[in-house]
C-alpha cells in the first residue's frame, strides 16, 4: 500500500499530545520519543517496497550436463567458465 501520510500526521499529533500529559519535562521527552519512534516504524513498515534487479555473474565449471535423444546418451559435467545474467522486478516490505 502506499504511504498514509495523514495517519503519520494524526500519530504525531497523539504523540506531541500525550508528551504534554506527563508530570514532567524528562516524562514527556521519553513518551514523545517513544510515540514518534513507534509512528515512524508503522509509516514505513505499512508501505509496499518495489524493486527491480539486474545483474551478472560467472558460472563455475563442473555443472553436470546429460544429452538424450540419441542411442548412446552421456553424461558429464561443464568443464568452461560460463556467463549469467538475470533481471527481475518484486514488490515487498520493509522488515
Amino acid at each position: 500500500m502506499p504511504l498514509n501520510k495523514p495517519k503519520l500526521y494524526a500519530a504525531i499529533k497523539v504523540a506531541f499530545e500525550k508528551s504534554h500529559q506527563r508530570e514532567n519535562t524528562k516524562q514527556g521527552i521519553e513518551t514523545i520519543a517513544q510515540e514518534l519512534s513507534n509512528a515512524i516504524e508503522t509509516y514505513i513498515r505499512e508501505a509496499d517496497v518495489q524493486t527491480t534487479t539486474t545483474g551478472t555473474g560467472i558460472v563455475a565449471p563442473g555443472i553436470a550436463v546429460n544429452t538424450f535423444g540419441s542411442s548412446v546418451a552421456q553424461a558429464g559435467t561443464t568443464t568452461a567458465i560460463g556467463a549469467s545474467t538475470t533481471t527481475g522486478a518484486g514488490v515487498g516490505k520493509v522488515v
